[in-house]
């Protein structure tokens, strides 16, 4: 288990037992953790990207020119959005020390003038993923072409972008998050990989709308008793 306190990156070991592994640079604010199969985790604090390789127990910066915000990983790639602007980059194959700024590794958020919150990808549809601004979502699918990996679905957009990154939870066939656009205010939406569904009632909606800055808010999903995935939002 890996956990992020303060500026500790620790490590527990299957008796609980920690082990510090590596410093950020920031002691507040969000982390964001991803993991490829190149033995690599990366750690994003919305300053730099940290990469721990658990192969050779090695804790270093990678040089990057951008604000880096979520990060994930799908089919060898890290994936991060270049906070503040409409960009989303992509890292080396199964390296996350390198993040090459030629166009095959730069995507951009397109059917509306937006910055980008997330790239997602979607559990359970293969190569599918899900591209947040903060007032649009696109979807994408890898498709290994040279030029650049994805394609966007051009005869689909979500018209709800999110609020807040750390909003977003997914697991099996399930992205939920806290939407909005610039004629909506804040409610949960959830998408199973086509159109979107709006999950919050009217009471939520305006409990929402009558908060002082809904965007501070923290998602997640968990199942239990085998069956029911129960979602859970806070709101700070």
């Amino acid at each position: 288990m890996i956990v992020v306190a303060g500026d500790a990156v620790v490590s527990y070991d299957i008796n609980l037992l920690p082990t510090r592994i590596g410093t950020l640079d920031t002691t507040t604010g969000e982390v964001y953790i991803a993991e490829n199969n190149g033995g690599q985790l990366a750690f994003s604090d919305g300053v730099k990207i940290y990469i721990y390789d658990q192969n050779t127990l090695s804790f270093t910066i990678p040089t990057i020119d951008f604000i880096p915000g979520f990060i994930s990983f799908q089919n060898t790639y890290f994936i991060c959005a270049s906070v503040g602007t409409s960009e989303w980059r992509l890292s080396n194959p199964n390296d996350g020390t390198i993040w090459p700024e030629e166009a095959a590794f730069i995507g951009l958020l397109q059917t509306k003038p937006d910055t980008v919150q997330a790239f997602v990808p979607m559990p359970g549809r293969g190569n599918m993923a899900f591209l947040f601004g903060e007032t649009v979502g696109e979807q994408w699918t890898f498709t290994a072409q040279a030029l650049f990996p994805y394609s966007r679905n051009s005869s689909l957009n979500l018209d709800y972008g999110c609020i807040n990154p750390s909003s977003i939870a997914y697991q099996g066939n399930y992205i939920v998050w806290v939407g909005v656009n610039e004629e909506a205010g804040p409610v949960i939406m959830y998408t199973t990989g086509g159109d979107i569904t709006e999950i919050s009632t009217d009471g939520i909606d305006y409990l929402l709308s009558s908060l002082t800055a809904p965007e501070d808010c923290s998602g997640f999903l968990v199942k239990l008793d085998g069956s029911r995935i129960h979602l859970k939002i806070y709101v700070f």
